[in-house]
């Protein structure tokens, strides 16, 4: 299985996020690391690990679990990140097409808004409140997209997903996981950030 979870927060204006703030704000630099970053390196593994997993991964071993190609991706806040987002899923959908003869699933996994060292650094410098706006009750755990990329890995109809976005907390919803303390991450469709 190869996991493609690759970004770059884009500079912008003031030191702070390319993620908040107008596209003509900070210019090209957020269009370069997003792309360059984001989309290339999820590209440039795949190449190397698609004749991989053909290879080293024969069907007889699929009881366990099919091979997979994960992308990790997203709703878009701003066009620079939001048309990255969606090279990414094009990515899949495009991949999944190719290696539909091999049967090796391509999916993009959307988590919703994750509790990261750059979130608890934006929760300590004001930029949460001023720029999110999201009560942190609803952001899920780093290992809340890794239970929900194992859920689809091993489930024996997972070519179904192949090709397509599925949002975490939905997953979380279908196979029936939850995070450590129980709790269920509301879907990010539902979120609204400022």
């Amino acid at each position: 299985m190869l996991v493609n979870n690759v970004f770059r927060d884009p500079p912008a204006p003031g030191g702070t996020s390319g993620l908040f703030g107008k596209f003509w704000e900070f210019g090209v630099d957020a269009w370069d690391a997003i792309h360059t970053v984001g989309c290339r390196s999820n590209y440039v593994p795949s190449c190397y690990a698609a004749p991989l997993i053909k290879k080293n991964y024969p069907r007889s071993m699929w009881s366990m679990a099919r091979p997979m190609i994960a992308m990790i991706s997203n709703f878009g806040f701003n066009v620079a990140f939001g048309v990255g987002m969606a090279a990414v899923d094009r990515l899949a959908e495009d991949m999944a097409v190719e290696l539909r003869y091999e049967v090796i699933p391509v999916t993009s996994f959307y988590p919703g808004v994750v509790l990261t060292e750059r979130t608890q650094r934006a929760v300590e410098s004001g930029d949460w409140a001023r720029e999110v706006g999201i009560p942190l009750v609803n952001v899920e755990s780093p290992n809340y997209k890794e239970m929900a990329i194992v859920a689809v890995a091993t489930d024996p109809e997972n070519t179904k997903k192949t090709g397509t976005f599925q949002v975490v907390s939905e997953l979380a919803s279908e196979y029936k996981f939850t995070e450590e303390d129980g709790s269920t991450p509301p879907s990010i469709r539902s979120l609204r950030l400022r």
